[in-house]
């Protein structure tokens, strides 16, 4: 941020912004994963609080959601730990309270939405107080507790080891001290890591929190006695493991630091941030440090980063499907407090400085904001070749929410040669929403992971790894929830995670996160005021070398937006969304069906439709010659040359090229004539004539496309005859009525994916259209693995994908379903196409 780029991305690796949200901004809080979903609970927050929040907040990474939890009871906490018991309880143990340390546990039933207060059990001797400590799971049951531990004042000079022992079903926990002692530690991180040599088994290292660079042992167990199964992450690892053989880092361990974060990756722990203990004074470090166990002895590994903006102290980072996410923490002041071009960290100043914790570090005399951030760690990028190397979610999607975070590919920071990055959130005054898609990751980070104009794509990822959908700003959109005057009554419909822990989030406050939207102001509102509310994010840890190539892929665009009757009005939205578009460099913009319009009846169709050389089609082509962008109209109500004789229309996919002309038509074949249960009949022969045949796929800037509209993606004969035909992505725009949307959409458009191979792109209808139909949105971006690498919520916006063909190819070559048909028992798939 402050430093110039090319020198952070020559220690080889970042953190990607993915998501934000101003309920993730605080320090000193907890983050832990429980069932796939980040649970924040406490810490210091923004706006220069002096006392601990009790506030819980969840993140579901998957459902692209930040909501705050209601459960009563939640305790007021920071500088403590939490840990996640039994898949269900997410027990806090410890902690400052404001006045006191405490030694008690404190638990979140997550199926009930009840925060409960354990009860030592009977012989428990806790320790008198703790805060700045940590708690290691050794089995679901049991804790090792290590750390500064003391009353309100007074403090031990040793550190002491504690056994923790808990009870859910009889909700109590007992603590046992060990005979061993540790240097006096505080603001330090515990690792559970397989210790080398010749006896295998494994240790607990507890790494800073004192003057001293090498870690100490708290414990060791001998192999088969630690039940507990890290995280597995093995691409994430494979990337960690290029890194340090690259020689960009030197092998120097951290003298002195506390507050920073560490987690495992199977033999490293990864160290980040912090706050250094010098002499001279105290700094915070935006340094990342690699303990290497594969070896005896282990070995340090140190990647400074010249991006200033990513200073950290009172952070947390978690292990989360292949990704390290960072969340939250202190900014440092100064020079850095205001990004420039080009800047990766998303920090909001405070207007007055945190207080200096009596259990805590002196933080208050170094750090001066606050980062809402969640990022993600990205990887060493591998030759081009492999099938392995492509990540399918950050090479096949990229999304807003992700733009902002990738390295540039040379320059210094604010270069007038580099692309813009996403910036601050624009407001959207017109009421449309900016929806950002993950590339990661989404990913966002997102990634894009959300660091998507010079976007680069995250080798080495699991082709499995499922992205955190992105979600539309809020706005002047009638969808936004007023911040001073939250809803009485639970939204209408809960985060994804709601459905697996229902009665625990019957009262939340949904709140969606926004976007980074590249190319904004940079400018910096003071902490504090109504505008602050705009900035927490989230970030991914990215450890990849620049190549050029990948952030040349081509950039697609993924329109949503709710039609109604107002014709005029219609196009108003979707040309707006196409000028976004294009401003954010995509090559070609999806609209989804019924784009020009959707009538209340069919005589009102019929009334409003157009031949394709009327005025509405006349206006798109202007559209897409102003903005030099191909556009994909997905569902045009054609009056075609039979109108006269028949009073029938059709549904009718247009393609514009970028000089405005039509250079390909497909008329939808299948009409939706069914009857939903709770969704009404629907007779699209009423009004419309099934199309004659399919088309063949046309060449455009992202690829060979297969034509298709909505009802079309149940007939899998039809994808695969166009995929044999050539066709590298499909397109579904569609309306999905709120029935069948939440229970196929998704289903269904993975599912033509993973068959054909290909990218799917799937704008939809969303939102009320009149008091007879609505739609249910989530227009999304599928990768030939079927992972959806880009996607947006349920109101008006957009998201954005790269479509990288070299991972098609090399995907299709190693799993070679079409090279294994056999026609001889099952026929070929219908007749060439026109």
């Amino acid at each position: 941020m402050a430093g110039p780029v090319g020198e952070a991305r020559g220690s080889g690796w970042t953190w990607r912004p993915v998501a934000r949200d101003p309920l993730l901004a605080r320090a000193f809080h907890s983050c832990t994963e429980l069932r796939g979903r980040f649970y924040l609970v406490g810490g210091l927050l923004a706006g220069g609080a002096r006392e601990p929040s009790g506030e819980t907040v969840v993140f579901d990474p998957a459902g692209g959601q930040v909501v705050r939890v209601a459960a009563r009871g939640g305790p007021r906490r920071s500088h403590h730990d939490a840990v996640p018991v039994g898949g269900r309880w997410l027990c806090v143990v410890g902690g400052w309270d404001g006045s006191r340390r405490l030694a008690t546990v404190t638990a979140l039933d997550t199926d009930r939405g009840v925060w409960e207060a354990w009860t030592a059990g009977s012989g428990s001797c806790p320790p008198a107080g703790l805060s700045s400590h940590t708690c290691t799971r050794i089995s679901d049951r049991e804790l090792r507790v290590a750390g500064r531990e003391g009353g309100t004042r007074t403090q031990r000079r040793y550190g002491s080891i504690y056994t923790l022992r808990l009870d859910p079903g009889a909700r109590t926990y007992c603590y046992k001290e060990e005979g061993c002692h540790t240097v006096s530690r505080s603001g330090h991180c515990a690792a559970l890591l397989q210790s080398p040599g010749p006896h295998p088994g494994h240790q607990l290292l507890l790494f800073g929190g004192c003057n001293s660079a090498e870690p100490e042992v708290a414990g060791h167990w001998s192999h088969g006695k630690i039940k507990e199964e890290p995280p597995v992450a093995p691409h994430l690892m494979e990337k960690l493991s290029k890194l340090v053989s690259s020689g960009q880092g030197s092998r120097q361990g951290p003298r002195g630091l506390r507050h920073h974060s560490c987690s495992v990756v199977g033999p490293f722990a990864v160290l980040f941030g912090g706050e250094t203990l010098t002499r001279a004074r105290d700094t915070i470090c935006n340094d990342l440090y690699i303990y290497d166990t594969r070896k005896s002895p282990s070995l340090w590994f140190h990647f400074p980063c010249a991006d200033h903006g990513l200073k950290r102290v009172g952070h947390r980072t978690c292990l989360w499907n292949d990704q390290l996410y960072l969340v939250g923490g202190f900014g440092e002041d100064g020079r850095t407090a205001s990004p420039q071009a080009g800047s990766t960290s998303l920090t909001v100043r405070s207007t007055s400085t945190p207080p200096t914790m009596r259990c805590g570090g002196k933080v208050g005399k170094v750090a001066s904001h606050f980062s809402s951030d969640l990022r993600i760690l990205a990887a060493p990028a591998s030759p081009r070749g492999s099938l392995a190397q492509a990540h399918p979610t950050l090479r096949g999607g990229v999304a807003l929410t992700y733009q902002s975070a990738y390295s540039l590919p040379g320059g210094s920071a604010g270069s007038s040669k580099d692309p813009p990055l996403s910036g601050w959130p624009r407001k959207c005054g017109t009421g449309v929403k900016v929806c950002t898609a993950t590339g990661f990751p989404p990913s966002s980070h997102n990634d894009s992971g959300p660091s998507q104009l010079a976007l680069l794509h995250v080798p080495w990822s699991s082709p499995a790894l499922r992205t955190p959908p992105p979600s539309p700003c809020r706005s002047r959109c009638s969808c936004r929830r007023d911040r001073r005057s939250p809803p009485s009554s639970p939204p209408a419909r809960l985060p994804a995670f709601a459905a697996q822990h229902p009665p625990a989030l019957r009262h939340v406050r949904s709140r969606s996160y926004r976007p980074l939207s590249p190319g904004t102001s940079t400018s910096r509102p003071q902490f504090g005021s109504d505008a602050a509310d705009d900035f927490g994010h989230i970030l991914i840890l990215r450890t990849m070398a620049v190549s050029s190539s990948s952030w040349e892929l081509p950039l697609v665009a993924v329109c949503q937006v709710t039609s109604t009757p107002d014709k005029e009005q219609n196009f108003k939205t979707c040309a707006e969304l196409i000028r976004e578009a294009a401003r954010l460099g995509a090559c070609l913009a999806f609209l989804p069906e019924a784009f020009d319009f959707i009538a209340r009846d069919p005589a009102e169709t019929l009334r409003l439709s157009e031949p394709l050389g009327g005025k509405l089609l006349e206006e798109y082509t202007q559209l897409a010659r102003e903005c030099g962008l191909w556009l994909s109209l997905g569902g045009f109500h054609e009056r075609g040359q039979d109108w006269e004789q028949t009073q029938k229309i059709y549904n009718c996919h247009v393609i514009l090229n970028n000089m405005g002309s039509v250079v390909a038509t497909y008329r939808k074949t299948h009409l939706c004539d069914v009857e939903i249960p709770g969704q009404g009949p629907m007779r699209e022969s009423n009004s419309t004539i099934p199309g004659p045949s399919l088309k063949s796929p046309i060449s455009t800037p992202a690829g060979k496309i297969g034509l298709a509209v909505c009802y079309d993606m149940r007939f899998p004969e039809l994808s695969l005859a166009l995929v044999q035909a050539g066709a590298e992505i499909l397109t579904y725009p569609s309306a999905f009525g709120s029935v069948t949307g939440p229970a196929h959409w998704e289903v269904l458009l993975r599912a033509r994916a993973i068959e054909t191979q290909c990218y799917v792109v799937a704008a939809a209808q969303c939102g009320r259209h009149h008091e007879k139909r609505a739609s249910y949105g989530h227009s999304m971006v599928v990768d030939p693995w079927g992972t959806v690498v880009a996607r947006c919520s349920e109101g008006p916006g957009l998201c954005l994908a790269r479509i990288d063909l070299n991972y098609l190819q090399q995907l299709r070559k190693q799993l070679p379903v079409f090279q294994h048909r056999r026609p001889d028992l099952y026929g070929n798939l219908g007749h060439p196409l026109s």
